[in-house]
């Protein structure tokens, strides 16, 4: 009896902790989305803006390659920080989905 009880106990623990974290995980998956969705409105389009000013300089000598290396780096940079958070929301999804497996 006492076992059962204790099994019990550890049980409803353990469901509380499963609930507890898939809440914590949906709040960051909102919160990767939102600034997905910031990335693909803003930061991509601005990293491919960054890319062509920086060819268009480099070929019509306006800048040198140090320069060039820097807008580029920045507008990669942009990228990164974008398949970053791609890379983090797919980690919750699929823990997300792990937690959930019946």
């Amino acid at each position: 009896k006492i076992n059962e009880t204790a099994s019990s106990i550890n049980l409803d623990y353990l469901g509380k902790e499963l609930e507890s974290r898939l809440r914590e995980l949906m709040i960051e998956k909102n919160k990767l989305q939102q600034s997905l969705n910031r990335y693909k409105a803003a930061g991509l389009l601005q990293a491919k803006v960054i890319l062509d000013h920086a060819k268009q300089k480099i070929e019509k000598g306006e800048i040198n390659y140090i320069e060039w290396t820097v807008l580029v780096n920045n507008a990669v940079l942009l990228q990164l920080d974008y398949f970053n958070l791609v890379r983090d929301l797919k980690k919750i999804e699929i823990e997300i989905d792990y937690l959930t497996a019946n």
